[in-house]
């Protein structure tokens, strides 16, 4: 059935086609909390121009493209699919904002980074569908 997970299949599967999907159906853009949850993420971790940001299940890159913009941060985003990935970094290119964005494809159970890689990391995504949000 539509909308439900399929035998066998895991969640993280699951979102990724359903994302995915999305993007062919033509929606090209996901800001899952929209612009103010990325504001309040980013007086959280009190991101300025050069902070080293990395932001988990970053999808279209609608978080990572908009750090980048309006502070001039230097953020990754990290994601399991490779289209989103692909759609991310041209969206950057296409912006002007190459230099200072990068999309790694890659399991967050898995995550590639060593430690003090980054200023802050961030997960709009899942901060937004979380309500008892615990900050570490």
């Amino acid at each position: 059935m539509e909308g439900e997970i399929a035998r066998g299949e895991n969640l993280q599967e699951f979102t990724v086609k359903y994302y995915e999907d999305q993007l062919i159906k033509g929606i090209e853009n996901f800001h899952p909390g929209g612009v103010d949850y990325t504001e309040k993420l980013a007086r959280e971790v009190d991101v300025r121009q050069g902070t080293r940001i990395l932001d988990v299940a970053s999808g279209s890159g609608e978080t990572v493209l908009y750090l980048a913009m309006k502070f001039k941060a230097e953020v990754v985003g990290f994601d399991l699919s490779e289209k989103m990935l692909a759609h991310a970094a041209e969206r950057a290119k296409n912006l002007g904002l190459s230099h200072l964005v990068s999309f790694r494809k890659g399991d967050v159970h898995k995550m590639p980074f060593q430690k003090g890689s980054f200023d802050a990391a961030i997960s709009e995504y899942i901060a937004s569908n979380t309500h008892d949000l615990i900050w570490c």
